[in-house]
């Protein structure tokens, strides 16, 4: 873990009882690294110098170091082996939109008033009562109340099948540049500057994705809607997270100690 150069004037001055505020810190950086005649770099000030100026500036020859992949394997050796990587990733799946639950708490929607009153009549105990709410009221509504509400004034069959499309091309568990990537590639491809344009909203189930845990939405609730208006046979939401092993470093960069 690199040390601040705090610590180190700190230890200076425990380690030999001098005055380590007129100290001069220099980082001596291995060979190759960032240029093949690595420079001296000055704290503080950030200059750089030669080594053979700082050898003349203390008296003394610098010892020389190795470059950085042999510093590298030195660093391994000595720690017991390189350190595993892991990272948490979002599992996207494509799942039936009839399987979507339907919303709990359709703050946005231009029909909420509607909402609002079917949940005022029944007695809400559980998650059930809530998902009952939902289905009454997505089952009450008309195809002309449906498109008042911003959140279906979009081809969502073609985003949902755009979605199923990136998914099973891209994998369940890839990064999310892979995603917005193979999305932007695609059938809608080109229109993202437009604003509220079909690209926009395909692109926001991957970069702000529908999230379904234990039945219920924890976010999404309102695309997760117009999902389930599509038509659509399947659309891509995020169902849960996985721990993914990262490949080994193929480079390593010797940051030194400050």
């Amino acid at each position: 873990m690199p040390i601040n150069e705090p610590d180190i004037r700190i230890r200076i001055r425990n380690l030999f009882g001098i005055d380590y505020h007129s100290l001069t810190l220099y980082r001596i950086l291995p060979r190759g690294y960032p240029l093949p005649e690595a420079p001296v770099i000055l704290d503080k000030r950030g200059a750089n110098v030669s080594r053979e100026e700082l050898a003349a500036l203390i008296g003394l020859q610098l010892p020389g170091l190795p470059d950085n992949q042999e510093l590298r394997a030195k660093v391994i050796e000595l720690t017991g082996g390189a350190e595993e990587r892991y990272e948490t990733r979002r599992v996207f799946e494509a799942v039936p939109v009839s399987d979507l639950p339907p919303p709990h708490n359709p703050y946005q929607c231009a029909n909420r008033a509607r909402f609002e009153d079917i949940r005022r009549r029944r007695i809400i105990h559980d998650r059930r009562d809530q998902q009952e709410v939902g289905r009454q009221f997505t089952d009450s509504l008309t195809a002309d109340e449906v498109a008042t509400c911003r959140y279906h004034r979009a081809d969502w069959e073609t985003i949902a099948n755009e979605s199923v499309r990136v998914v099973e091309a891209v994998g369940r568990l890839k990064t999310r540049n892979d995603y917005l990537s193979e999305a932007r590639r695609g059938a809608l491809g080109g229109q993202e500057e437009k604003l509220g344009s079909d690209l926009r909203w395909l692109v926001s189930l991957f970069e702000k994705p529908v999230i379904i845990s234990g039945g219920v939405y924890t976010d999404g609730q309102h695309r997760g809607c117009a999902l389930r208006f599509s038509g659509a046979p399947r659309a891509a939401v995020v169902t849960g997270s996985a721990r993914v092993a990262l490949p080994a470093l193929n480079d390593w960069r010797y940051e030194g100690a400050g």
